[in-house]
């Protein structure tokens, strides 16, 4: 059997007249594989037994390539609690992308090296900007 995926540059073409890509736009990592209102950008086949790569390991890789190409006008990235570990969220940080997440309640978070690890379920919400 033939390998027949299609490579990132071709599935890029394809897309590429359907977006609506502007700095108000989102980058979604998602790996749930429906596509609604989402149009895929690049993709990774999850093989962990042949790669030793895990679902991060291929979103880090993902977005290390969009923010070094910089074609992209969106500037902020969505991504589930799966991908919400602190080298995604540093990195997403770095690269100056804000991104949403949902976290998970028993979660801790360091808002400050004075107050140290919290609860996230004993937070208030930030203020409204």
């Amino acid at each position: 059997m033939r390998n027949s995926r299609l490579p990132v540059s071709q599935l890029r073409e394809l897309v590429q007249p359907l977006l609506h890509d502007s700095p108000e736009a989102f980058l979604l990592v998602d790996d749930s594989g429906q596509a609604d209102d989402f149009l895929p950008l690049n993709y990774r086949l999850y093989a962990l037994d042949d790669d030793q790569r895990t679902k991060n390991d291929h979103s880090l890789a993902m977005f290390d390539q969009v923010v070094a190409e910089g074609k992209v006008l969106a500037r902020t990235i969505l991504f589930d609690s799966w991908y919400a570990d602190r080298t995604n969220l540093k990195r997403s940080h770095r690269a100056g992308w804000p991104f949403f997440t949902t976290l998970k309640s028993n979660r801790l978070v360091g808002l400050g090296k004075p107050s140290g690890y919290q609860g996230l379920d004993t937070l208030e919400p930030p203020p409204q900007r």
